[in-house]
């Protein structure tokens, strides 16, 4: 197994059993009409490990627009994709690092 490899498994391993949260719980601001814009198209895509690196990449925006729930549960698709080198524009890494020093409860369950 690769490095790669082994780093995926344990993405996996480590958010496989986050529940979806619901469609009604995916969108963490109600400013303005791009929060809905880019977070709508999730909505009843309940297994992350099956939604297509190009969808994604066309929906980097979301990052910043889910709620905790919403960025809890779909950030391992980005992360597999990222480390998969799919992506093009959506950056996981620079959200979640943000995430991560302003807000350490999105990574709580």
């Amino acid at each position: 197994m690769t490095d790669k490899d082994a780093t995926i498994a344990e993405i996996r391993r480590a958010f496989g059993n986050n529940e979806y949260p619901g469609d009604d719980y995916l969108l963490g601001s109600r400013e303005g009409s791009e929060p809905s814009d880019m977070v709508n198209p999730f909505k009843d895509r309940r297994d992350w490990t099956t939604i297509d690196a190009a969808f994604l990449d066309a929906h980097y925006a979301a990052l910043s627009f889910f709620s905790e729930a919403g960025f809890r549960f779909y950030l391992p698709a980005y992360l597999v994709a990222h480390i998969r080198r799919e992506l093009k524009r959506a950056d996981p890494l620079f959200v979640s690092g943000r995430a991560w020093r302003y807000n350490v409860k999105y990574f709580t369950t």
